[in-house]
């Protein structure tokens, strides 16, 4: 479904695209062992899209200098959206979740989020371009449609 998506977004401006950071507390454990689980902070990074059904589209912006003016409304509507979607991690034993299946490496939980969360935002006519999510700066994993 998202790589339908991303095929109709070539096109778009680069005023329709979002980046959203945000720093969620979770446990997990890398070898699925409740007395193993220890603490992190993720940080999430997300890059979104407007898809052309975005019911935010037609807000009253004017046009400046014959480009459209760029609208706080958006922003705010967007990180609604995405804000509402991560917080079900916060806080969470990621292995106990189902959607994880008892794997909860930053890669398959990259993955598994970048997967949710994209068909959660496609709903609203929101495309998620790409997602990074770290548990420390030096160890980032990246989930994207493009290469």
């Amino acid at each position: 479904m998202a790589d339908r998506a991303a095929g109709n977004q070539t096109k778009q401006n680069l005023d329709d695209r979002y980046c959203f950071r945000y720093f969620i507390p979770i446990t997990h454990s890398a070898d699925n062992v409740l007395e193993h689980r220890h603490s992190h902070t993720l940080e999430i990074t997300t890059y979104i899209c407007l898809l052309s059904g975005f019911i935010q589209d037609d807000i009253p912006g004017g046009v400046q200098n014959g480009a459209k003016k760029r609208s706080l409304e958006k922003f705010g509507e967007i990180e609604k959206y995405a804000s509402a979607f991560l917080k079900r991690y916060e806080g969470k034993y990621l292995n106990a979740m189902e959607e994880f299946g008892g794997d909860a490496s930053i890669e398959h939980v990259g993955d598994v989020i970048y997967q949710v969360m994209s068909e959660y935002l496609l709903k609203e006519q929101l495309f998620l371009e790409r997602l990074e999510i770290g548990e420390n700066p030096l160890r980032v994993y990246v989930v994207s449609t493009y290469l």
